[in-house]
């Protein structure tokens, strides 16, 4: 929840009888009562720039028949606007003109200004009296990607063409030269990531990265912890994707699993072990050194006579080549 959350807007909403027009206001807003006398004007706790998209969507099912955001008094109208704005043209795509931004100064009656943190509760909701209203609330354990998502959901049931158009949150992946190594599913918050391995006969298998648009939230985790760097996004995908729930596939490629480690890894050789397990089996004694690596104060000659197995030849005297076998330059005496 941000600073300016409206959990508690939403809780006092879903226990009222009639759905509200409400007109939200900044906190900083010197004097919000003139206006549109059929409206619940509702002063925030923090700007409209702090309020979740996710929330202000969410107030559409908890008991607001429509919201109108006022920027007349906001200290910072273009972040406010910037706050708003995608949800109004999200919504208005989806067929649902529920949500506006307003930035006149109204000239009307005086109205009653209500504050967010400190709303007024019926004296018959206090003595248990209520008439059985009680809308259901948000989880609020959910994130707020999957929030937004589901209160999209319940306002827009069916895609429309305007949604294929319209720019999603969510990245579309693409993934040439995967290895499947599983990190990016490891690496990604919401888990919209994960490979499924299918049976290619002989032991070897047919490996798909899938992807679950409505999941993704665009952290780019994935992209920037793919060790191989071949995971990328192509662009964003269009709102009507979040409407339903499917997996598409970004990599498929085929793998085997390590008959010594057990990890699946890339082939087209039908080698059983991984690259890691078939260079340890070939040398079970040690690594070989990066070329062109020695350490501080070692011989080159003696790293190259190491390379080539010959124990037997280490020089006895510092050398006055570099790591490069170039010549050191003689450093002056005293």
């Amino acid at each position: 929840m941000t600073t300016g959350g409206l959990h508690a807007l939403q809780s006092w909403l879903a226990h009222e009888v009639d759905e509200r027009d409400l007109e939200l206001v900044c906190a900083e807003h010197p004097d919000p009562s003139p206006g549109e006398p059929d409206r619940t004007v509702v002063r925030l706790s923090a700007c409209v720039r702090d309020v979740a998209a996710h929330e202000l969507v969410e107030l559409l099912l908890v008991g607001a028949h429509s919201v109108a955001v006022r920027l007349d008094g906001c200290s910072d109208p273009a972040a406010g606007a910037a706050r708003v704005d995608p949800v109004v043209r999200m919504l208005r795509a989806g067929g649902v003109d529920r949500v506006t931004v307003e930035t006149d100064d109204p000239a009307e009656a005086r109205r009653t200004v209500l504050e967010a943190d400190g709303l007024p509760v019926p004296r018959r909701l206090l003595l248990g009296l209520a008439g059985g209203v009680a809308r259901t609330l948000p989880v609020p354990d959910d994130d707020p990607h999957t929030r937004l998502v589901s209160a999209v959901r319940a306002l827009v049931p069916t895609a429309t063409r305007e949604l294929t158009e319209l720019d999603a949150p969510s990245l579309r992946l693409t993934g040439h030269g995967c290895t499947a190594c599983d990190v990016c599913v490891l690496a990604c918050p919401p888990g919209a990531l994960r490979i499924q391995h299918g049976s290619g006969g002989g032991g070897i298998a047919i490996s798909t990265l899938l992807q679950t648009p409505a999941a993704c939230t665009g952290c780019r985790s994935c992209i920037d912890l793919c060790p191989t760097g071949v995971l990328g996004a192509v662009g964003p995908w269009p709102w009507s994707e979040l409407l339903v729930d499917r997996e598409v596939g970004v990599a498929t490629l085929t793998t085997a699993r390590c008959e010594r480690c057990g990890t699946s890894f890339p082939t087209t050789s039908g080698n059983r072990c991984c690259p890691t397990c078939t260079y340890r089996r070939s040398n079970p004694f040690g690594s070989a050194l990066p070329p062109g690596f020695t350490m501080p104060g070692t011989d080159i000659r003696d790293v190259r006579m190491l390379e080539r197995g010959h124990l037997g030849e280490l020089s006895a005297e510092p050398s006055s080549l570099d790591v490069d076998g170039r010549q050191r330059p003689v450093e002056p005496a005293g």
